[in-house]
């Protein structure tokens, strides 16, 4: 069996994805599930270490919530330190999570869109750590009239303070972890953030595992 790597950005109707899209539409369906049954409108996606492939499934799973669902999701870039929507969209740096916390834009000025119209807003900048639950709480009180979630691209929980902030906020979490390569050290540190937080994680996707990929895993 191959091994989960996608390309980026995220193709549904790329060859031999159909297998992984199907995966995908499950997560999205627990995820909405999910959302029905709480209050919850924000969603940090987040993983222990770089290169776990957070953003290429927090992609995934926006395009089959809006695809599939025909639900109404908002994609935030909350990596100020390694940023990658901008260039790979082809996206405009004068509305970004950054403009946004400085106060020089609304929600609605800082709002792109991909080819599919997924709507997305790049980090565009590097805010303050103090600032991230303003601007997280600011983001979900302005999203909340025009889209049914927001999905945070977090930097990884181990190596940023910013995802646990943002979390702190939006209060939900979702870990992805490649498999064989995040140790049981590693989950009890993760574990440990949350708890610090108030976070409460409600799901686990694990990519690069043999078999059928990515994998949700209930908390």
């Amino acid at each position: 069996m191959k091994k989960f790597k996608p390309t980026w950005p995220w193709d549904p109707n790329a060859p031999d994805t159909s297998k992984w899209r199907e995966e995908f539409q499950k997560v999205a369906l627990a995820l909405a599930g999910t959302l029905r049954k709480s209050d919850t409108r924000g969603v940090i996606f987040t993983s222990p270490h770089r290169k776990e492939g957070t953003s290429t499934v927090l992609l995934a799973v926006a395009r089959e919530m809006k695809r599939t669902l025909g639900m109404r999701p908002l994609l935030v870039e909350m990596n100020r330190q390694r940023p990658c929507f901008k260039d790979r969209f082809h996206l405009n740096a004068s509305g970004s999570v950054y403009t946004f916390g400085e106060g020089d834009t609304t929600l609605q000025d800082s709002l792109q869109q991909d080819a599919a119209g997924l709507s997305l807003i790049p980090a565009g900048g590097n805010w303050s750590a103090a600032s991230v639950p303003q601007i997280t709480n600011r983001l979900l009180q302005q999203a909340e009239k025009d889209f049914d979630v927001v999905l945070f691209d977090a930097p990884p929980i181990l190596e940023c303070a910013d995802a646990a902030a943002a979390g702190s906020v939006a209060r939900d979490l979702i870990l992805v972890l490649r498999s064989g390569r995040t140790s049981t050290e590693m989950l009890d540190q993760v574990r440990h953030q949350v708890d610090l937080g108030g976070i409460r994680i409600v799901g686990s996707i694990v990519t690069m595992q043999r078999g059928v990929v990515p994998r949700w895993l209930y908390q």
